[in-house]
Parts: structure tokens; C-alpha cells; sequence
């Protein structure tokens, strides 16, 4: 009865340990289970479903390698994350609205993001998606190489740069060139969330003449021990000019 006592106290201290945090609001965000408000530094756990309010915007971070997520105005999404030697697993369902997606070198396995009608899959990207209640998921490359599944039609296709990937059940994935439309969405979604385009900092970086200011580039530690005292380090980077 002790030994099955401990296993069980064991399994819940896993569960209950943070896969990821908060570090931006704007707006009301909160978890859909029990209606709990998110501001920065709250800790998200595996199974947390989180929903952005209209017109607000939340950034998360997950711990182990400082993978974000950007949720946008209206967006619903799941956060899942099986942990494993420090190392997260980390499957990200958008039920609607957008995200912006920053994935790091994964240490356990690839990332996975999960829509109404398809899979995205990657180790190292970056990309935005958006997923309607009703209508075709998009999909646009930012960096790197990413692969989108469409289940019902068993067919693969990997994001192109300047190009929209549409993808619904029962048809065949398909590209359309970018709209200039699209393209200021997004800069709009992210100036509203103050966040910055990330080929920003790599053109200024490269374009910039020896004359002008050049960017100077930061790091934040802070270090996190859960209750089961296991300590994580995570690296904020942030560029001041």
C-alpha cells in the first residue's frame, strides 16, 4: 500500500510540473478549465487549454529550450508536453485563430502543431498558422524547413517561402503566392502585440552601415525549481539599441 501511495504521489508531481510560461499579455487571456486569468510569469502545464480574448495577445515559452508561441486576437489553442529527462515533447492543437510559431532545436523529438485538418511537423522552424472554426487551415513559412500532413489525403507537403500552403479534409493541400493583404496582417498583428517581425533583427544586422547604431543583444537568465525541486534555466534574448 506505501510503495503504491508513493508511485501515486510521484505521478502527480510530474503532471502537475510546468512545461511553459507565460512572459507577454496583452489584453485577457486565461485557461478554459477553470477560467483562471494568465498574466506573465504563470506557469502552463500539459493539457492546459488557453484562450485569447478579442483583441488581446499572449507569448509563452517552454522550458526547456525556449520554443515560443505567439497567440493572437480569438485563439484557442491545447498545450500538451510529455516530459522526459528534462526534455519536452511538445504537441501544440490550434482549435482556431493564430499563432506564430518559434521552434527551437527540439531535444525530444520533433514539434508538433495539430488544426482541424492537419499536422504541422519540424525540429528546427519558424512559421505562422491559422485555423477558422469552419473554412481551409493556412500555413506560411518563415524559416527553415517545416512539413505539413494532411491526414485524409495522406499526402505531405513541406512550406515554401513566400507561398500559403491551404489544407482542408478531403482535398489535396495546395500553394498560393503570399498576398500583399496577408503580409500586412501580419506585420499589423504583430505591431498591436509589440512584437517585433524576426527577419527584422537579421536585416538590420546585415544591412546596417558601419555608421548607424548596431543592435546589442542580451541575455536573461532566470532559473525556476518546481516542488519537486527540479531546477530549469531559462534564457530570455532581447536586443537594445
Amino acid at each position: 500500500m506505501r510503495n503504491i501511495l508513493i508511485i501515486l504521489i510521484f505521478s502527480l508531481t510530474l503532471a502537475s510540473e510546468p512545461i511553459a510560461i507565460v512572459t507577454k499579455v496583452r489584453g485577457k487571456a486565461f485557461l478554459q478549465k477553470n477560467k483562471q486569468k494568465l498574466m506573465v510569469n504563470s506557469p502552463l502545464r500539459s493539457q492546459d487549454e488557453i484562450m485569447v480574448s478579442s483583441k488581446s495577445f499572449l507569448k509563452l515559452l517552454f522550458l526547456d529550450d525556449g520554443t515560443s508561441v505567439n497567440l493572437f486576437s480569438e485563439t484557442s489553442v491545447l498545450l500538451k508536453g510529455n516530459v522526459e529527462d528534462r526534455k519536452i515533447q511538445k504537441h501544440l492543437t490550434l482549435y482556431s485563430g493564430t499563432v506564430q510559431v518559434q521552434v527551437n532545436p527540439q531535444l525530444n523529438g520533433e514539434f508538433k502543431l495539430i488544426t482541424n485538418h492537419s499536422e504541422l511537423t519540424c525540429d528546427n522552424c519558424s512559421f505562422w498558422a491559422s485555423a477558422p472554426e469552419e473554412g481551409e487551415d493556412k500555413f506560411y513559412k518563415i524559416d527553415n524547413k517545416a512539413m505539413v500532413h494532411n491526414p485524409s489525403m495522406v499526402i505531405n507537403r513541406e512550406l515554401k517561402s513566400d507561398s500559403t500552403l491551404f489544407s482542408i479534409q478531403g482535398k489535396d493541400p495546395y500553394y498560393q503566392k503570399t498576398s500583399v493583404s496577408e503580409q500586412k496582417m501580419f506585420e499589423l498583428l504583430l505591431m498591436d502585440a509589440e512584437e517585433s517581425p524576426s527577419t527584422e533583427k537579421q536585416d538590420m544586422e546585415i544591412t546596417a552601415p558601419d555608421s548607424a547604431l548596431v543592435p546589442i543583444q542580451n541575455l536573461l537568465r532566470i532559473k525556476l525549481i518546481n516542488a519537486a525541486n527540479i531546477e530549469r534555466e531559462l534564457i530570455l534574448t532581447y536586443t537594445r539599441e
